[in-house]
């Protein structure tokens, strides 16, 4: 597995710990009815501090987002009142003029002049929409939202500022078991919130020593679209034992859940999130496991379906192709089938692996289309493309190679007068800077 170090964004490949302790911080906006300035009022109603008021209402008529005058090179800029360490940036776009946040700058730093770092890039953001952007633990005082070139408008509906990822840790309202106990390190303690790497300070979890295949299970309550795993290991000692460990993600609790998919994509549904340690003479010590998602189903959409093939089967992480099998997609009949799925956040697209179906009509995919983008513009299928089946190939996989192409949106489209598309499996490979996403 690739865990967190989560106060610097590094990848841990094994033997290194977190000893931070911050309880579950990536969930405030800390931005919230703080100072802001801006360039210039627009009028006496746009005021800067309406981008922190907690309204992400877009329409401009209810007195919730700032406005400019036209001028050259506008900003924003809120003042934390203190550094923090930012992992997210988000922006809700005005409604009926998504077009003038195009080029912005995200800024974060400790002063108030325009050579701190940068943290995106707003290329698009549809209408009243709002877009998370990651900022790779940026420190800084200041976040300053800059639009360079002339005659321009700057207007912010609003602006929240994250410590970390901007999704919910769920397993904090989870329930934890495992294989075995040691003593009284039991299951809870790996999502107490807490990511003290040292075990004799009691927030770790720990099996049996020696143990065959040891493993642990977070119950979520209810099917979550997860998106990012952070695991905190060891750090007194031992770390070395997790190496091999695996995670697990579905909803069955066959062989404890053990069996569930691997996940090795960033957008992935289920229950049960279980680390598992295969091997003899194991033992399995956690000292937090953090999962980050949103409620089950959202994001997905197709444009019609044909039941009970639901656009959630794309990403249940069965491989299965046969349509009687554990989860496919179907829409009906219809000119220019399409699939999509928000990804909560603008990533960096690596590439996207697409799973057909394998018991019959295998040719219908031919010429699909794979669109990533920001827009929302007939239903994101006018997003740049990344690459298009045009073959069979004697294979049900095919993956390509996107090239950190970056959007929110994946679509699969087949343009064509009549047609169904029936997928399989849809899998991203995307990084969000400084968190690991691809297990």
């Amino acid at each position: 597995i690739k865990c967190i170090r989560s106060s610097d964004g590094e990848e841990l490949t094994h033997a290194h710990a977190d000893q931070s302790v911050n309880k579950n911080n990536s969930e405030i906006n800390n931005a919230k009815r703080l100072t802001a300035v801006q360039s210039s009022n627009g009028d006496n109603i746009g005021l800067a501090f309406k981008a922190v008021d907690g309204n992400r209402d877009e329409n401009y008529q209810k007195w919730s987002c700032t406005l400019t005058l036209q001028q050259s090179d506008p900003w924003w800029r809120v003042d934390l009142g203190r550094v923090y360490t930012i992992g997210a940036v988000a922006i809700t776009n005005i409604a009926g003029f998504e077009n003038r946040l195009n080029g912005a700058e995200i800024w974060i730093g400790n002063s108030t002049n325009f050579s701190d770092p940068e943290c995106a890039v707003i290329s698009h953001i549809p209408s009243g929409q709002t877009f998370y952007f990651p900022c790779s633990s940026v420190e800084g005082r200041y976040v300053t939202v800059f639009l360079p070139g002339s005659g321009k408008v700057l207007n912010l509906c609003e602006v929240e500022v994250y410590y970390g990822y901007p999704l919910p840790n769920v397993a904090l309202k989870g329930e934890a078991t495992q294989s075995s106990t040691l003593s009284v390190a039991t299951a809870s303690k790996a999502i107490d919130g807490r990511r003290n790497s040292f075990y004799s300070n009691g927030f770790c979890s720990h099996t049996a020593e020696d143990e065959t295949n040891p493993w642990w299970r977070v119950d979520l309550q209810r099917s979550f679209t997860i998106t990012a795993v952070k695991v905190t290991n060891r750090g007194d000692c031992c770390a070395e034992r997790l190496d091999g460990a695996e995670i697990r993600i579905g909803n069955s609790l066959e062989n404890n859940g053990n069996n569930n998919p691997r996940p090795v994509f960033i957008y992935m549904e289920g229950r049960f999130v279980n680390l598992f340690l295969p091997g003899q003479k194991k033992t399995l010590t956690l000292c937090e496991v953090e999962v980050y998602a949103a409620p089950a189903g959202r994001g997905l959409i197709q444009s019609s379906t044909s039941s009970p093939y639901l656009s959630s089967k794309a990403v249940d992480g069965y491989k299965n192709g046969n349509i009687y099998g554990a989860g496919f997609t179907h829409t009906l009949d219809e000119k220019n089938p399409w699939w999509r799925v928000d990804l909560l956040a603008v990533y960096k697209v690596s590439a996207v692996t697409i799973i057909n179906r394998q018991d019959c009509c295998s040719e219908r995919i031919l010429g699909a289309e794979i669109r990533i983008g920001n827009s929302l513009d007939q239903n994101g299928n006018q997003n740049p493309r990344c690459g298009i089946i045009e073959s069979l190939d004697g294979t049900p996989t095919y993956t390509f190679q996107c090239h950190e192409m970056e959007g929110r949106y994946i679509n699969v489209i087949i343009p064509a007068l009549l047609r169904a598309l029936t997928l399989c499996e849809v899998q991203v490979f995307a990084s969000l800077p400084g968190i690991a996403l691809v297990f």
